[in-house]
């Protein structure tokens, strides 16, 4: 995870949260005492490194980038975008355009992409 896909995360956090449901054993976690990425309730890092440090508050829940349950595709990212605003294109290189009439972002990996289109979606509502 790279700076500003971390400061998206937390800044959209409480919805990222609402929409993914109930948090579950496999969802992935980054630490933010330690910037690792985690996917139990337990932080094993701060527990082996003997702190305290991580609770519920001191970590971000990642979603994927595409749900694993079919059943609740809002738990990953594509889920979350509103595919009636957006227009995907992939490149052969891994990155992808995403646009609407307003605003586009270019050449970007697909999750980076993806969290500055809901960020912007959010933005603009």
């Amino acid at each position: 995870m790279n700076r500003e896909e971390i400061d998206l995360l937390k800044k959209h956090q409480g919805k990222i949260r609402e929409a993914m449901g109930e948090e579950r054993p496999d969802d992935n976690r980054l630490c933010l005492h330690f910037h690792e990425t985690v996917s139990a309730f337990d932080c094993k890092i701060c527990n082996e490194k003997k702190t305290k440090e991580c609770s519920g508050s001191k970590y971000l829940v990642i979603p994927d980038t595409i749900s694993r349950d079919p059943d609740r595709p809002e738990r990953g990212l594509w889920g979350m975008i509103d595919w009636k605003r957006w227009v995907m294109i992939s490149h052969d290189d891994g990155t992808v355009d995403i646009h609407n009439n307003e605003t586009i972002f270019e050449n970007l990996p697909p999750y980076l992409a993806l969290l500055r289109a809901y960020d912007w979606q959010e933005g603009k509502g």
